[in-house]
Formats: C-alpha cells, sequence, structure tokens
C-alpha cells in the first residue's frame, strides 16, 4: 500500500514538473514572437520614415533622399567620379505637426569630394524628373554647404520647406511659383574640376552667392517638399 502511494505520488510530481516545464517554455516562446513583432514594427517604422515618398508627409519627421546629378555620371562630359557614390537625404520637421513657427531641414550627406564647398537652393525642376529638362526654373539660396576629410556634411536650415513654399508671381500674384526640389552645386567650377579630375572646367552657374558656382552636385526627384502637408 505504501509503495502503491509512493508510486503514484512520484508520477504525480512528474506531471506536475513537466507541466510547469511545458508553460515556461511557452511563455518564453510567447515573449519572443513579441519582441520579433516588435522589432519588425520598428524596423519597418524606420524604413518608412527613410523612403523618399512620392504621397503625403503626415508625421514630425518628413525624409527624401537627392541623387547625384546624371550629368556628372560616366560616360558625360563632366563626369565625377568622386561623387558618383554619394547618398544625401533631406529630414524636415514638419511645422503642421510640431505647431512651430516653421520648418527645419537637416541635409546630410556622405561619399562626397572631402573638403569642397557646395551651395543649397531650392529650385522649381529636377533633370531627374523629365528628360526634356529645360532648366531649374526659379531657384531660392538656402545655405554653404562644406564636406569635411572623411567627404561627409550636414547643415541645419530653417524657413518654410513644405507645400507652402514659393516665390511670389510678379506676372500673377495670386498664382505662386513653387520651389519644391532640394539640390546643391559645386561653389566653384574651378574646385569641381580639380576634385573630378576633369580635362577642363564646366561654364560658371549662377547657383551660388557670386553667381560663378559649379554644376549641380545633388537633387531630389519629384518636388518632394509639396508632400510635406501635416494632417
Amino acid at each position: 500500500m505504501i509503495q502503491y502511494f509512493r508510486l503514484h505520488h512520484r508520477i504525480f510530481l512528474t506531471s506536475v514538473l513537466l507541466a510547469v516545464t511545458i508553460m515556461v517554455v511557452l511563455g518564453a516562446l510567447a515573449s519572443a514572437r513579441v519582441t520579433t513583432t516588435h522589432a519588425a514594427q520598428s524596423t519597418a517604422q524606420t524604413a518608412d520614415a527613410l523612403t523618399n515618398a512620392q504621397g503625403e508627409c503626415q508625421r514630425a519627421i518628413c525624409t527624401f533622399q537627392l541623387q547625384v546629378n546624371p550629368g556628372l555620371t560616366p560616360g558625360h562630359t563632366f563626369a565625377c567620379p568622386a561623387i558618383q557614390h554619394a547618398h544625401a537625404r533631406i529630414t524636415i520637421s514638419d511645422r503642421f505637426i510640431t505647431g512651430a513657427q516653421n520648418d527645419v531641414m537637416i541635409l546630410t550627406a556622405s561619399g562626397l569630394p572631402k573638403n569642397t564647398g557646395f551651395d543649397v537652393f531650392l529650385v522649381q525642376n529636377s533633370p531627374l524628373d523629365s528628360s526634356t529638362f529645360a532648366g531649374f526654373g526659379f531657384g531660392w539660396y538656402q545655405s554653404d554647404l562644406e564636406s569635411d576629410s572623411l567627404g561627409h556634411t550636414q547643415v541645419n536650415m530653417q524657413g518654410v520647406f513644405d507645400k507652402e513654399t514659393f516665390i511670389e508671381n510678379p506676372t500673377d500674384p495670386f498664382n505662386p511659383i513653387h520651389t519644391f526640389n532640394v539640390g546643391f552645386w559645386f561653389n566653384s567650377p574651378t574646385e569641381e574640376q580639380q576634385v573630378c579630375h576633369n580635362q577642363t572646367a564646366p561654364a560658371a552657374t549662377p547657383f551660388n552667392g557670386e553667381q560663378n558656382a559649379g554644376l549641380l552636385a545633388m537633387i531630389t526627384q519629384g518636388e518632394p517638399l509639396q508632400f510635406v502637408v501635416g494632417h
């Protein structure tokens, strides 16, 4: 009788321990699933924030990519190997969401020619948007930009960088001219020739404070500032 009791007691304890072990394992699996799901959601949110969206951005932070000027790519007269692998983006804090009186736009770039000057403008048109590009249209000077010894740079600009960005149209005041693209130009044709190792310097362009800049370096596509709209 005693042996019978001991036998069943052992079986009972073994069952209890097995059940507890199963519960612990299931709990660990559930926790791992939640952690994995949270990580996936965070990754998706980060990727979404960095997307060069061609739809409305209704977040507090909107991010858009810049691309290298096609005229600097291989096979062109002023091809520039020193910038062909560069990456750049603008990050805009949306005043419609934050409640601020203006927007803050941060331009960040890497892979640029080292210790080189550039100039940032808002312009109407981008050569990335049309195969029949006829010019940049109206432009608005925003900031100087200087790469460091590693080819990195970052500059903060404060103003209106959203759906309401415009230049007054003198011929039609109630039909504003929107400058929704962001680009930056080499500050000097001579410096551009040196860092790009071209045989000749390009003709000067008006995209700096003295109107003697080099060629466009990088620019947005699709007039992205128009998509910074708030709620």
